[in-house]
């Protein structure tokens, strides 16, 4: 039996905690087979001192790191330079990483600068963007329309502002702390889908603006460009967003659901028909 990074913790658990009495599931029955430690009675392996002196040695000898004493946690270098099995990594392998673009000027890193041509992400660790020469971030929902970042009809002064795409599990969770660590100095504005769920969206992220359509008529959301079912569905979950927004926010969110509008324009929407952005204030 080669030892598995489950039996790794349970041991190690075992060890740490002093503990002799462990139910006996198909990890323990597993290790009690191949080493003959502790004794099964009512569902349970009662192990002695000998025991844990027993697994002890074999699980240092198998994975080559102690278990009482070794914490495993990291990417799989670090997991490498510990133990024997490097995908005993607590982290993924682009843990940390975000996507990012900017579509004038550079990207300032601290490998050097950098260029992102359209149409192109650059994947980079969060901690090597230079924030200290950031001046501008706009953080993007969706994928497609950051990949086409360069299509968006955005105000001439966010030109050079680095778009960073706010992903998904692990890719999301490293741009909120990266989006949470920015210093004061640096503007942070969301770009999401014109709804209830994208202002709401841009509260919970504690951006300072967010981009929406500009002009609001009739035209934009005519026909097949409006989604009201998504509206309503979104008040359902959210049903109090309205009050929930900042004062300035009050004529755009009249317009969004006065004379039964239910407003819910997508950004794929938006850049098709090539609809100009501006910036709404949420501070």
């Amino acid at each position: 039996m080669s030892l598995l990074k489950n039996s790794f913790t349970a041991i190690q658990r075992v060890l740490r905690n002093r503990t002799f009495r462990v139910a006996l599931s198909s990890t323990w029955q597993q290790i009690h087979d191949e080493l003959g430690v502790g004794n099964v009675t009512a569902k349970q392996l009662v192990l002695t001192p000998k025991d844990h002196e027993k697994l002890r040695n074999w699980a240092s000898i198998e994975a080559g790191a102690d278990p009482l004493t070794t914490i495993i946690s990291g990417d799989r270098l670090k997991i490498a330079s510990m133990v024997r099995d490097e995908k005993w990594a607590t982290e993924s392998v682009f843990s940390g990483m975000i996507q990012v673009n900017v579509r004038g000027g550079e990207i300032p890193l601290s490998q050097g600068n950098a260029v992102t041509p359209p149409s192109t992400l650059l994947t980079v660790a969060a901690s090597d963007i230079l924030e200290e020469k950031v001046n501008t971030v706009v953080l993007v929902e969706n994928g497609i329309v950051a990949r086409n970042w360069h299509k968006c009809r955005i105000p001439e002064g966010l030109i050079n502002a680095l778009m960073v795409y706010r992903g998904h599990s692990s890719e999301a969770k490293a741009v909120r702390g990266w989006l949470d660590s920015l210093p004061p100095s640096v503007q942070k504005i969301g770009y999401f889908d014109f709804d209830p769920a994208g202002l709401g969206m841009a509260i919970d992220y504690g951006l300072h603006a967010t981009l929406i359509p500009d002009p609001l008529n009739e035209e934009l959301v005519q026909g097949t460009n409006n989604k009201k079912e998504l509206h309503v569905q979104q008040l359902i979950k959210r049903p109090c967003i309205g009050s929930q927004l900042p004062d300035s926010c009050g004529e755009t969110w009249d317009w969004m659901t006065l004379n039964g509008r239910k407003c819910a324009v997508t950004q794929e929407k938006l850049m098709v028909l090539e609809w100009p952005l501006r910036v709404l204030d949420l501070k």
